[in-house]
Formats: structure tokens, C-alpha cells, sequence
């Protein structure tokens, strides 16, 4: 029996997310792309963005911090 993924957004965003971080896309101690442009890039809402996010910020793969001006 073959498994089946979840094919939701989110799940799709945070697949796609853990991808660029293993083929280093994501370098670590780089800034990650604005939620706007990772909206755009994974043609999702910011809703599901912010929630991949979180999850990975959950699995410690990114940390947040403050915007910087």
C-alpha cells in the first residue's frame, strides 16, 4: 500500500519549503524571502504562508526575529 501525501496548500508550501532549505535555496543566516514574495513564488495566501512558517519555525529549521529598516 502506497502512502498518500496531503496535496492541501499548506502541506505543499511547507514540502516545498523543506526542499530549498535541504538544496540550500534557503542558506542558513540568510534573511527569508518577504511573505509576500513566498505568496507569490508558492501561489498561496499569506494565511497559508505564515503557517508553514510557524511550523517550521516549531521544527527549528528558521528562527524569527524582528523586521530590520
Amino acid at each position: 500500500m502506497s502512502v498518500i501525501q496531503n496535496q492541501g496548500p499548506q502541506a505543499r508550501s511547507l514540502r516545498t519549503l523543506r526542499k530549498w532549505i535541504a538544496d540550500g535555496k534557503l542558506a542558513a543566516g540568510e534573511p527569508l524571502p518577504t511573505e509576500h514574495s513566498l505568496m507569490e513564488l508558492l501561489k498561496v495566501s499569506r494565511t497559508t504562508v505564515r503557517a508553514a512558517l510557524s511550523q517550521l519555525e516549531a521544527e527549528g529549521l528558521i528562527r524569527s526575529g524582528e523586521n530590520r529598516r
